[in-house]
């Protein structure tokens, strides 16, 4: 028992995710992050890519001394994807914007930025813009599930081969057995109470009931525990009983995540599902397999390898048909945290075909010691790929969608540009600062041309002159607001600049957008 508790926790702290990353993207706001205004807005209005949920949300807005200077009431759209909240009467200044909502799969997220009222950096001289940030969840968050998906994958998968074939139930009274109960409810009661922590940060005390019995995350969390504490006191006796619990704990996790917010819902729910079966099966049967590799060679190798193979056959192709519903363009997988993390289990689970390929011919010899090396070699793969599989879950498929800054010198002249938000199909506002040595630029026209779609005409705009801000120091500032990047995709941008002699300067800038919406 002291080996098998050694040999799990140095799994799971060898291979602990650090980084995290909630699936609701926010993909407009008013106003946006970084944005300089001449007037104050009266309110801020955040729109998401996936519905939220409807409880345990808020838009609160401070200013340069930490007064809150947002109405009390967050307001949410009918639809469940945007929010907005009054402002006060707001002085010249520097405000930041918190939120926290709730996504449709059960994840928090909130995030915060800036914005400017009156004078305050100029778009030649400041730093890019930053996105606004969406992570919700802390790396301990994020590493509790990777704890709570190893436990419970072969917890699980025990039960799960203990239906199939019974003669192995006497197995429940091995210290093994009795240790891996105990961590896997320790983990599915410390994943509930990080949930549970996420969800609510920033809420008051009075809305944790709401938070259990009314929104989806909170049932989660209690059904998470109930089945927890009933597999760990009532499990094994019964096999309709195991079965039963099996699959109501496989449809929990399989409706959380990527699953429950992706279209077709119900392909991508029942894909997850069988997914998590057969990880279970491999998972639960490995585990077995490291501590009884000797008194049960001969009876049990054979089922687990035979099963272990069809599972791996399920994986793959569960994992081919989840790939292309979360991320049909094939070429986006690289451009995203999600999809080279993708590449890595791609990359672990051919060499645990491999090593599966070698266990089942020296399988053969029925000599323990031709393939004792190898089953341990099955089994680290296998922690490496629970973990990915944690990671995975915590990671949108969709590269970010990064504001667009672009910054160069032509023919005496500085030109910055500005973009935000690039989202497909979002309303773009559009900033272009000029600043020439010798003259001043009074007229300028941006085309946005789609590159991988000659069918698809450019857009034409003629920037308006903001002669407020344009001054006698040769320096010219012009604006426009508009759905122009409708769809994702390589676009190129380019402009063309002129003086009152209508001399022009031409200069153009390449960039990519990404789908958000699933």
């Amino acid at each position: 028992m002291k080996k098998f508790i050694a040999f799990l926790i140095l799994g799971v702290l060898l291979f602990l995710p650090q980084v995290t990353e909630a699936h609701a993207t926010l993909i407009q706001s008013t106003p946006s992050p970084n944005s300089q205004l001449k007037e104050a807005p009266n309110k801020v209005v955040l729109s998401f890519n996936e519905r939220l949920q409807r409880d345990l949300y808020y838009i609160k807005v401070y200013d340069g001394k930490g007064h809150l200077v947002s109405e009390s009431t967050t307001k949410m759209s009918p639809d469940h994807t945007q929010l907005s909240v009054g402002l006060k009467k707001l002085k010249n200044g520097t405000y930041t914007v918190s939120y926290h909502v709730i996504s449709a799969d059960g994840h928090p997220v909130g995030s915060s930025y800036l914005f400017q009222v009156g004078n305050g950096s100029d778009l030649l001289n400041r730093p890019a813009p930053e996105p606004a940030n969406n992570g919700g969840q802390s790396g301990i968050a994020f590493s509790f599930y990777g704890i709570y998906e190893l436990f419970f994958l072969a917890f699980a998968g025990w039960i799960f081969i203990g239906v199939l074939r019974r003669e192995w139930i006497h197995q429940q009274k091995a210290g093994w057995y009795q240790a891996l109960k105990l961590f896997f409810l320790i983990s599915a009661v410390l994943l509930s109470l990080s949930d549970s922590y996420g969800a609510l940060s920033g809420l008051s005390g009075s809305q944790w009931g709401t938070y259990f019995f009314h929104t989806e995350l909170g049932l989660i969390s209690l059904i998470r525990v109930l089945l927890a504490i009933i597999g760990v006191l009532i499990l094994q006796r019964f096999r309709w009983l195991d079965g039963l619990w099996v699959v109501g704990m496989i449809a929990l996790e399989a409706a959380v995540g990527h699953a429950a917010v992706f279209h077709p819902v119900p392909l991508t729910l029942v894909s997850d599902a069988v997914h998590l079966f057969a990880a279970a099966f491999w998972v639960g049967g490995l585990v077995f397999l490291l501590f009884h590799y000797k008194s049960h060679l001969k009876s049990f190798l054979p089922f687990f390898s035979n099963g272990a193979f069809i599972s791996l056959l399920i994986l793959v192709v569960t994992g081919f048909v989840l790939t292309l519903l979360f991320s049909p363009d094939i070429s986006d997988v690289f451009k995203s945290d999600w999809g080279q993390l993708l590449v890595v289990k791609v990359f672990v689970v051919l060499l645990v075909f491999l090593t599966a390929a070698i266990i089942r011919e020296r399988l053969k010899s029925r000599n323990p010691h031709a393939f004792k090396r190898w089953i341990k070699v099955d089994a680290a793969l296998m922690f490496i790929l629970m973990i990915i599989v944690g990671a995975l879950t915590h990671l949108t498929p969709f590269p970010p969608n990064e504001p667009v800054y672009w910054k160069t010198d032509r023919e005496g002249c500085t030109i910055a540009t500005s973009i935000y938000p690039t989202n497909p199909g979002t309303v773009q506002t559009i900033q272009l600062a000029v600043q020439c040595k010798d003259r001043k630029m009074t007229t300028a026209e941006m085309t946005l041309q789609e590159l991988n779609k000659e069918e698809l005409a450019p857009f034409h705009i003629s920037l308006k002159r903001d002669a407020a801000r344009s001054d006698d120091d040769h320096v010219s500032y012009f604006t426009a607001k508009g759905s122009y990047l409708t769809i994702p995709g390589k676009w190129q941008l380019k402009l063309t600049i002129y003086d009152r002699q209508d001399n022009y300067i031409e200069v153009g800038h390449s960039f990519e957008i990404y789908r958000v919406k699933p």
